[in-house]
């Protein structure tokens, strides 16, 4: 019975989603905030030569490959004298 009151509900907010306006989008130019986050992170990772390049075949394998790459980025934080 749950089940069937479940999915009766879906229904209805879908069904509410569509009679909805679509969100509008900014025009232009807009900063997204903290996208520089990702991006400086995803640069970092890049400088292991096995992350640079997209050899592996299963997501494990790249899953695995990371672990090394942000341990190697937090012990150079934990490591560095200050400034």
């Amino acid at each position: 019975m749950e089940a069937i009151h479940s999915a009766t509900l879906v229904e209805w907010r879908r069904l509410e989603q569509a009679d909805a306006e679509p969100p509008t989008r900014p025009s232009g130019f807009q900063v997204l905030a903290r996208r520089w986050v990702v991006e400086r992170t995803i640069s970092w990772l890049t400088t292991n030569r096995g992350l640079a390049k997209d050899y592996e075949r299963l997501v494990e394998t790249r899953e695995m490959l990371l672990y090394p790459a942000m341990s190697r980025i937090l012990l150079r934080r934990l490591t560095r004298k200050e400034r």
